[in-house]
Protein backbone atom coordinates (compact mmCIF):
# COMPACT_ATOMS: atom_id res chain seq x y z
CA UNK A 1 0.00 0.00 0.00
CA UNK A 2 1.06 3.45 -1.31
CA UNK A 3 0.52 6.77 1.08
CA UNK A 4 1.60 9.92 -0.47
CA UNK A 5 3.07 12.62 2.08
CA UNK A 6 3.33 16.44 1.58
CA UNK A 7 6.65 16.87 1.69
CA UNK A 8 7.80 13.12 0.05
CA UNK A 9 9.27 12.94 -3.62
CA UNK A 10 8.12 9.39 -3.57
CA UNK A 11 4.68 7.67 -1.96
CA UNK A 12 6.09 5.83 0.96
CA UNK A 13 5.47 2.33 0.77
CA UNK A 14 3.12 0.79 4.38
CA UNK A 15 1.94 -2.26 5.43
CA UNK A 16 -2.09 -2.00 5.28
CA UNK A 17 -4.15 -2.27 8.39
CA UNK A 18 -4.70 -5.53 9.31
CA UNK A 19 -7.91 -5.50 10.39
CA UNK A 20 -11.00 -5.16 8.60
CA UNK A 21 -14.43 -4.67 9.62
CA UNK A 22 -17.64 -4.83 7.05
CA UNK A 23 -18.59 -1.93 5.82
CA UNK A 24 -15.77 0.62 7.03
CA UNK A 25 -12.33 0.85 5.36
CA UNK A 26 -9.23 2.07 7.24
CA UNK A 27 -8.39 5.74 6.89
CA UNK A 28 -4.62 7.17 6.75
CA UNK A 29 -4.24 10.76 8.20
CA UNK A 30 -0.82 10.98 7.64
CA UNK A 31 1.90 9.35 6.54
CA UNK A 32 4.51 7.29 8.33
CA UNK A 33 7.40 9.70 10.82
CA UNK A 34 10.77 9.91 8.52
CA UNK A 35 13.43 7.58 10.18
CA UNK A 36 14.70 9.01 13.61
CA UNK A 37 11.70 11.64 13.50
CA UNK A 38 10.83 10.54 16.93
CA UNK A 39 14.00 9.74 18.14
CA UNK A 40 14.02 12.39 20.69
CA UNK A 41 10.90 12.25 21.94
CA UNK A 42 11.03 8.58 22.71
CA UNK A 43 14.56 8.56 24.14
CA UNK A 44 13.16 11.96 26.52
CA UNK A 45 10.34 9.62 27.58
CA UNK A 46 12.64 6.41 28.37
CA UNK A 47 15.31 8.42 30.53
CA UNK A 48 13.09 11.06 32.52
CA UNK A 49 15.78 12.87 34.90
CA UNK A 50 18.82 11.90 33.05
Amino acid sequence: MDIDGPDRSQPARQVAHPITLSGAAAVYHRPPPRLGEHTAEVLAWLTPGV
